[in-house]
């Protein structure tokens, strides 16, 4: 069986910096399946605009070959967020936007196979700080996410 990939960007501001997304910056992502899952660390904007548009950009996300899921971060559309149905997504909290596309509530712990968390902490900032914190067997490595495509 083949194991989950993780990969974390943050700052895609909409379609303004989602290039970091396509296939010439991130060649590994063509090669991904639904299982692999796509970290946004803030400001990506998905609902943000307006309807019709937020509703194509959301299309191109679930057109992807992997899941993409973004805690938020500046750049969002807070009230319209509200607007969509709750759901669970690895034990966390999440609005299920797409197919393959979750904006995971602030404060949830997303839980994956081998007893790796990721935490999606809102600290008292203009911007939002991401804790990634990967548990494996005895060794614990930290690491905060900003705007870099990281593989953890």
């Amino acid at each position: 069986m083949k194991s989950r990939r993780i990969f974390v960007t943050g700052d895609t501001h909409v379609r303004h910096d989602i290039q970091k997304l396509d296939k010439e910056n991130f060649t590994a992502g063509e090669a991904l399946c639904k299982d692999d899952i796509l970290i946004i660390c803030g400001d990506a904007g998905i609902v943000w605009l307006n309807e019709e548009k937020d509703r194509e950009l959301i299309a191109w996300y679930d057109s992807r070959p992997w899941t993409t899921v973004y805690c938020d971060g500046n750049h969002e559309g807070f009230t319209r967020l509200q607007e969509y149905p709750v759901t669970d997504f690895h034990g966390a909290r999440a609005h299920r936007l797409g197919m393959s596309v979750y904006h995971i509530l602030r404060g949830e712990i997303m839980e994956l196979e081998n007893g790796s968390t990721f935490l999606f902490l809102a600290v008292h900032s203009a911007r939002i700080l991401i804790f990634v914190q990967r548990i494996t067997t005895g060794l614990r490595r930290s690491c905060l996410c900003r705007g870099r495509l990281t593989t953890v």
